[in-house]
């Protein structure tokens, strides 16, 4: 779980086996459910959706948390934690960004302040990688077409709003 600008970034390891010990593994992509200040996990969840699932957090107290990950009409175990919300870390600056003459996209940022450690590279708002923060440097083969690519700065508990974006365009590749 990290901190994110507007709650709890929720993201789990996964059962394989439902609680009766069926496997998993035969049924519809995994969702996460999240119930909050409840002694149980009845009645519907406070939250629920693909990983990482966002959950707004109260900014002034802990709150206890319990998520069980579903597939289909199965249930995984209840993982219960207590988490306060702190504010994360602020964005980095905006990449730079251009296409070179291979028409890969090229991008460099200016590492962020600490604790960030790592970076998350979004394309068009979509996570394509994430790299130490220090290597500063990520080379994107994508599409052709307009993208816009943003940093998000990461701490072991948080995860930073994006950057301002940089936006390029990647042209068709000419037949040879």
């Amino acid at each position: 779980m990290r901190a994110t600008a507007d709650g709890f970034g929720i993201d789990a390891r996964l059962p394989e086996l439902d609680l009766d010990g069926q496997p998993l593994s035969d049924q519809p992509p995994v969702r996460l459910a999240a119930f909050v200040d409840r002694a149980d996990c009845r009645g519907a969840p406070d939250a629920v959706g693909a990983p990482p699932l966002r959950l707004p957090a109260p900014r002034d107290r802990p709150v206890d948390l319990r998520v069980l990950a579903l597939r289909g009409d199965r249930a995984g175990p209840v993982v219960r934690q207590t988490a306060t919300w702190s504010a994360p870390p602020p964005p980095p600056e905006a990449p730079l960004a251009f296409v070179d003459a291979a028409g890969a996209v090229q991008l460099s940022w200016l590492p962020p302040a600490p604790p960030a450690d790592r970076v998350r590279v979004l394309r068009d708002g979509a996570a394509v990688a994430e790299a130490p923060a220090d290597e500063a440097a990520f080379t994107d083969a994508a599409p052709p077409g307009e993208h816009a690519y943003a940093l998000v700065a990461l701490t072991p508990d948080a995860a930073s709003a994006p950057s301002a974006a940089a936006r390029v365009r990647v042209p068709a590749q000419e037949p040879r």
